[in-house]
C-alpha cells in the first residue's frame, strides 16, 4: 500500500472547510500551529473515499456538536500537553526539552482546541420570548442524531489487519511531522507578549467556566430541580399575549411594559400575590428537593446556604 507525501497541508483544508474562527483570531493573536493527524487518521483520510465507494449504504456520523464540545478538555499551558491529570502544571516545551524526547510517547500529546461560548439575550427578553414561543403549546422536536458511523467501522478493522510495515510508514511520517510540529511550537510560544498569553489563559478559563455552567445547569434540569415561578410581571405578561396577534415582539413587549405601569394598584396586587403564593410553593419544592439531593449525595447541585458545612470556594 502507497502512502501520501501531502499530509501536511490537510490540517490547513480541514481549517478552511470548517469556517470556524480559532480563539486565537477572535482576540487578534496569531492562530497556533496545528497538530499533524495521527497514524490512523492519516490512514483513514486515504483509504475513505474507496471505503464509501464500496459501502455507499452504510451509516454516516452526524455530529451535532462540535468536537471540543463533544470531549470538553480544560486548558493547560503551552501549546501541547502531556499526561491525562488535569491538575498537573505544564511547562511550555523549549529547545532544550525537545531534543530529549522519546519518539513513541509523542501519541500522548493533545492540541487543546476551545470555542468561544456565544453571548445570549438578557434573561428577561429570553424568558418573554419563550412566553410567547410558548404559547401555541407546540412541542419542540428534537432529533436523535446517529453518530454510529459504519464507515470508520470498517476502517478500524482494515487498519488493525494492515501489515506492520504499512502501518510503521504512517508511524514514520507522523513522529517526522510531529517533531517540526514541537519545534514550531515553541517558535509560536515564544512569538507571543506576556499581554496575548495571559488574554490567551483569561478567554480559556472562561470557557471552561461557561462549559461547568451549562454542565450543572443541565444536570440541575435532568435531576428535577424545581423551575422558579414567574414574576407578577410576566403573570401579567402571560395572560395578555394572547392578544399580541401581528404585532411584532418588540413593540407588543414595550406596549405590555406600559400598560402594566399604568395599572391599577388593585389589579396590580392582584398579580403580586399571585406571584407571591408561587414564590412560597416554590420554596417549598426547592427545599424538599435540595434534601433530596443531599442524601443521594449531589452536593454540586445544592446552593451553599442549604448545606450544614458550607462548599470551600476553590
Amino acid at each position: 500500500m502507497q502512502t501520501s507525501s501531502t499530509w501536511s497541508s490537510f490540517p490547513e483544508c480541514r481549517q478552511i472547510a470548517s469556517f470556524k474562527q480559532t480563539l486565537e483570531e477572535k482576540l487578534g493573536i496569531p492562530v497556533k500551529p496545528k497538530k499533524p493527524l495521527t497514524p490512523f487518521f492519516r490512514f483513514m483520510v486515504q483509504i475513505r473515499p474507496k471505503v464509501v465507494q464500496q459501502h455507499p449504504d452504510a451509516r454516516v456520523t452526524v455530529f451535532s456538536k462540535t468536537q471540543d464540545q463533544l470531549h470538553p478538555i480544560p486548558p493547560r499551558q503551552g501549546c501541547y500537553n502531556s499526561g491525562p491529570a488535569p491538575s498537573t502544571k505544564t511547562t511550555p516545551l523549549t529547545p532544550t526539552h525537545s531534543h530529549s524526547l522519546s519518539l513513541h510517547s509523542m501519541g500522548n500529546y493533545e492540541l487543546v482546541v476551545c470555542s468561544n461560548p456565544a453571548s445570549g439575550p438578557s434573561h428577561l427578553d429570553s424568558t418573554l420570548k419563550h412566553l410567547a414561543q410558548s404559547s401555541s403549546n407546540m412541542p419542540q422536536d428534537y432529533t436523535q442524531h446517529d453518530t454510529n458511523d459504519e464507515h470508520t467501522k470498517i476502517i478500524a478493522q482494515q487498519w488493525q489487519k494492515l501489515e506492520p510495515s504499512a502501518k510503521q510508514k504512517f508511524e514514520e511520517e507522523f513522529k517526522k511531522e510531529m517533531i517540526h510540529y514541537l519545534a514550531v511550537c515553541v517558535s509560536y510560544e515564544n512569538s507571543l507578549t506576556n499581554k496575548q498569553k495571559e488574554d490567551l489563559q483569561k478567554a480559556k478559563e472562561e470557557i471552561v467556566e461557561s462549559k461547568q455552567q451549562k454542565q450543572l445547569k443541565m444536570k440541575k434540569k435532568e435531576l428535577g430541580k424545581p423551575k422558579k415561578p414567574l414574576s407578577a410581571f410576566l403573570i401579567f405578561f402571560q395572560e395578555k399575549i394572547k392578544l399580541k396577534g401581528d404585532t411584532p415582539f418588540k413593540i407588543w413587549q414595550q406596549k405590555l411594559s406600559q400598560e402594566w405601569e399604568s395599572l391599577p394598584d388593585e389589579k396590580k396586587a392582584q398579580y403580586l400575590d399571585k406571584a407571591s403564593h408561587h414564590w412560597q410553593l416554590y420554596r417549598q419544592e426547592l427545599q424538599l428537593w435540595e434534601e433530596k439531593m443531599i442524601r443521594l449525595g449531589h452536593i454540586d447541585v445544592v446552593r451553599n446556604e442549604a448545606l450544614i458545612e458550607p462548599r470551600s470556594n476553590k
